[in-house]
């Protein structure tokens, strides 16, 4: 903890109730103090306003804040950071109490990390849609989304939990526009991700918000914004008259590309009428993203099996379709294939054939013994006929692979004809087994990594992916990474360490890392760095 202790807020006690226990920074209007909620000893941040601000009128910023602190205590969505309290100390200095943070501004994630994976820009996204869908809903609209205002957080495990913060310079768009502080034809915002009609200081509704998450999703996703002018009029012109440069995504399937491109560009329409009018409908939109982004990411980095078998009653075959097995996948005896069945098959054809008609009827009336398993003689084809490869193999002998591919299906079951062609049972006695569920015992061929950091609470990363944060389990599959790989451990504070590690089928693996801080440095002019940043209260 850094005491500024020339700061007359320290260790003084605001709302009675309130003890003041450090800065945390300094935002455009305000400072907020980490501060202890004397009654129930909740850690809390408390953000006040600057005594003397000589360029706005001392009345007009004092409505602001007091409508500031009315608009954003009705806000209850779990990705809005919440309001607790707000008041006016004995020397009139107004105050709010906010729910203190522990985490990153999504800046200081796009500095460090992007491009992000896109199944993690569709999830930080869709928790920044819903947080502004409930604002909207209470007509309130931000009109300073930004990735300053976002906040990424650990929340019970969940590495990527988003708040939206400052809603500061939002406006209640069922107030008396006459009364309105920030008024049509006062320009607000931040110029980089300012929407075409505020930067023109025109009304502003919920499409100026969504199209600043536009600009936060492509920045994202590439790395950069759409406009990276230097000056503020340069940018706001940009946004103005200049079109989108194409979102580019070459490294990702054209399906997912495309649904990328098209909601972007549709964020990003100079026109807000043209542009999606609903916050919960993008929300909607990123989710099924994800969902894309994760059956890609699953398909192309775990590997997939198949197990397809007939069902006990000789039913059309059916298939299954999963990530790699790692214990044990359960089928049904009758659909294990097996090469003695095809001697059986073979052995009765004959049978028929020499037997003739008498032999045909009385196996047919004949009924199977108990505990036999039925199978099912096919009139005769190519693949009927050609003689069996190699003998039934043992018990002992017999491996599963860990991918099953589906076996061809019979010619006749492959054809269709008004009526099925006449059938024989023969009566086939189990053979001898070891295993009496029927249960399959797949080969495990993924290698399982136990990792842990000092300290704790590392994030794993292989390539572009973040796996987990330590301390986690992981299995890597080596036919789909390779013999080794290399895992990027970050946490914020320290630097990133790299180590290589080798993938064996079945194997266990304990990895353990230790991570060198980094020189800690002040950042006065960045409010909030490491917790929760001050509100704006204006532009």
């Amino acid at each position: 903890m850094t005491l500024h202790r020339n700061d007359p807020f320290i260790g003084r006690v605001i709302g009675g109730q309130y003890r003041v226990d450090d800065k945390i920074g300094e935002g455009g209007m305000g400072a907020v103090y980490r501060a202890t909620q004397l009654a129930v000893s909740r850690s809390v941040a408390i953000k006040v306003l600057r005594a003397h601000v000589p360029e706005i009128d001392k009345a007009a910023l004092v409505h602001r804040f007091r409508r500031e602190a009315m608009s954003t205590s009705k806000l209850r969505h779990p990705n809005t950071v919440s309001v607790y309290d707000f008041g006016e100390t004995e020397d009139g200095t107004l105050y709010m109490v906010l729910e203190l943070l522990d985490g990153v501004t999504l800046t200081e994630l796009v500095e460090r990390h992007a491009p992000l994976p896109p199944e993690r820009v569709a999830y930080i996204g869709k928790q920044i849609a819903k947080s502004l869908a409930e604002a909207h809903e209470c007509g309130i609209v931000h009109r300073d989304l930004k990735p300053d205002n976002i906040f990424i957080c650990d929340y019970h495990g969940d590495a990527d939990f988003t708040k939206v913060m400052d809603f500061g310079i939002a406006r209640l768009l069922s107030g008396d526009d006459a009364r309105d502080v920030t008024r049509t034809g006062m320009m607000v915002g931040t110029p980089r991700y300012i929407a075409p009609e505020q930067a023109m200081a025109k009304k502003v509704g919920p499409p100026a918000d969504l199209y600043a998450l536009g600009v936060i999703l492509y920045e994202m996703l590439t790395g950069r914004a759409p406009f990276d002018e230097e000056s503020a009029m340069a940018l706001a012109l940009a946004h103005i008259n200049e079109p989108v440069p194409p979102l580019k995504l070459p490294r990702y399937p054209k399906h997912l590309a495309e649904g990328w491109q098209g909601l972007v560009e549709g964020l990003l329409t100079k026109n807000p009428k043209r542009r999606p009018q609903r916050s919960a409908d993008v929300a909607n939109w990123l989710a099924q993203l994800e969902l894309d982004a994760l059956r890609w990411r699953e398909q192309g980095r775990s590997g997939r099996w198949t197990v397809t078998a007939s069902s006990p009653n000789g039913e059309a075959p059916s298939t299954y379709e999963g990530p790699s097995p790692r214990s044990t996948v359960t089928v049904s005896r009758a659909a294990r294939p097996s090469s003695s069945g095809a001697w059986v098959a073979v052995a009765a054809f004959a049978f028929m054939l020499l037997g003739g008609l008498f032999a045909f009827v009385m196996l047919s009336d004949e009924a199977a013994p108990a505990g036999a398993t039925a199978g099912v003689v096919q009139p005769p084809s190519a693949a009927s006929t050609r003689p069996a490869a190699a003998p039934p193999p043992s018990a002992a002998s017999a491996a599963v692979p860990a991918a099953i591919p589906p076996g061809p299906q019979p010619a006749a079951a492959q054809a269709s004809a008004p009526r099925p062609p006449p059938t024989s049972v023969v009566t086939i006695e189990p053979d001898p087994d070891p295993d009496p569920d029927g249960e399959i015992e797949i080969v495990p061929v993924a290698t399982r990594l136990h990792l842990t950091s000092v300290p704790p609470g590392a994030f794993v990363h292989l390539g572009d992916d973040r796996l987990c944060a330590t301390p986690c389990d992981l299995e890597l599959d080596p036919t789909a990474e390779g013999p080794r790989v290399e895992l990027r451990f970050t946490r914020r504070g320290y630097r990133d360490t790299s180590i290589s590690v080798g993938l064996e089928p079945g194997q266990e693996r304990r990895e353990r890392v230790t991570l060198t801080p980094h020189r800690r440095r002040k950042r006065a002019d960045k409010a909030g760095a490491g917790s929760l940043p001050a509100l704006r209260l204006g532009p």
